[in-house]
Formats: structure tokens, sequence, C-alpha cells
């Protein structure tokens, strides 16, 4: 069995300053929401975080680093999210160069684009699961917005949830927030199938995929093509 790294990433918080805020994105009426994750107790005063995507799917795909860091056939145990990215993405090369190299692009612009926000996040519902644990909360970690006068992207992140995440689970966001932005301009309301989707492409199933079977999974998932 795989050895699992374990850690959490400590990120010093900073003030970012950013264009003004025109609230959640609006599309046709619906209001877009962010990535979200799922907080349980661990029987103290402590909690666990992980990504709603990988969570809801850990029983679908293999997730290797869910718990931790990366740890995976060929990959080395990165220390930075956008490290792991660039690893995966480097897989899905073999399979869609294009969509691969678009995501590593818009992966290596969220540094920039975002800043953290100590305002409460509204709780919008477009998860389709319910935790297991009563315990357990999905909470929202990210709002995607657009600039009114430019409409550049830009992210306001909780920085609580984000210095709860792993690495991985903070890779596994970034990437959240590409996929389901394409799929939200392409005109899905919510973040079902996306969130399948990035479950998958951190997974063992996505090193060893055909490339036959990789575009009936997007087909099936309505992932938005180049």
């Amino acid at each position: 069995m795989l050895t699992r790294c374990l850690c959490v990433g400590l990120l010093a918080l900073s003030v970012v300053s950013t264009p003004s805020f025109a609230g959640h994105e609006v599309k046709n009426g619906s209001s877009k929401n962010g990535g979200s994750v799922i907080v349980c107790p661990d029987g103290g005063d402590s909690q666990h975080i992980y990504l709603l995507d990988f969570w809801e799917h850990r029983d679908e795909y293999h997730i290797q680093g869910l718990y931790g860091r990366a740890c995976h056939p060929g990959i080395t145990c990165n220390t930075s999210a956008l490290e792991i990215i660039t690893s995966y993405m480097g897989h899905l090369n073999r399979l869609d160069s294009a969509r691969s190299s678009r995501y590593m692009f818009e992966a290596a612009a969220f540094e920039g684009r975002k800043s953290f926000d100590l305002s409460p996040f509204a709780d919008l519902d477009d998860r389709g699961s319910v935790p297991e644990n009563p315990d357990c909360k999905i909470k929202q970690a990210i709002i995607r917005y657009r600039d009114e006068d430019s409409a550049s992207i830009w992210y306001k992140v909780n920085p609580y949830t984000w210095d709860g995440l792993s690495e991985m689970n903070r890779a596994g966001l970034i990437v959240h927030e590409i996929v389901y932005g394409e799929a939200f301009d392409a005109g899905q309301t919510d973040s079902t199938k996306s969130r399948a989707f990035v479950a998958f492409l951190f997974s063992d199933e996505a090193l060893t995929i055909s490339p036959e079977q990789y575009r009936e999974l997007i087909q099936t998932l309505g992932v938005p093509g180049d």
C-alpha cells in the first residue's frame, strides 16, 4: 500500500486589494457558487477539512492524496498546490493537451487573483450531496466573481478554510474553480458534474484511462470542449 504523506499547510494572511465586488457572479438569474469543502470534527477541539469534490467521490475514485499531500505513482510528494496541479496536468496532457495547457495557465494565475475575505459567504445550494456524518458541515470556501469594469475573474477566499486544507485539497479547489468556471460560462447552473470531473483528474484512474474512455467521460459529464 502506498504511504500517504500527511501535512496541512499554514498560510500567513495578507491583505490584497481587488476591484469593486459586484456580488455573486450572475448568469440568467442564477447565482454562481464557488468551490465547497466538508468540515468534520476529529473528536477534539480541531477539525478536518476536505474538498467536497474529493470527499463525495472517494469511493468512486482512488484519490491518493485526499488525507494529505499527493504521494502518487510517478508523482513526487510536492510541497505546493501549484506543483501538485502541474504533476496532474502533466498526466492530463496525455489525454487532452489543450485542456491541460489551459488549466495550467489559469492555475498559475490563481494566486494573483485571490484575496482573503473574513466576511460570511452566502450558502448557495448547488451541491447535491449530504454528508454521512451529521456532525459534518458543507461550507463554501471560494466565491468567483467578475470585475464590473474589466470583466476579469477574481476569487474571494475564506482564510480559515484555506488554512485548514492540505496542499492536495487546495490543488483540487483551484482546479474546481477552473473547471466549474468554464462549465458555468457554458450554461451549467450547478457544480455536480464538475466535481466528478475534478475528482477524476486527481485520481489513480486518470493515470490509466484510455483516450476513448476519457472522451466518453467528458461527454457524459458535459465538460465543455475547446
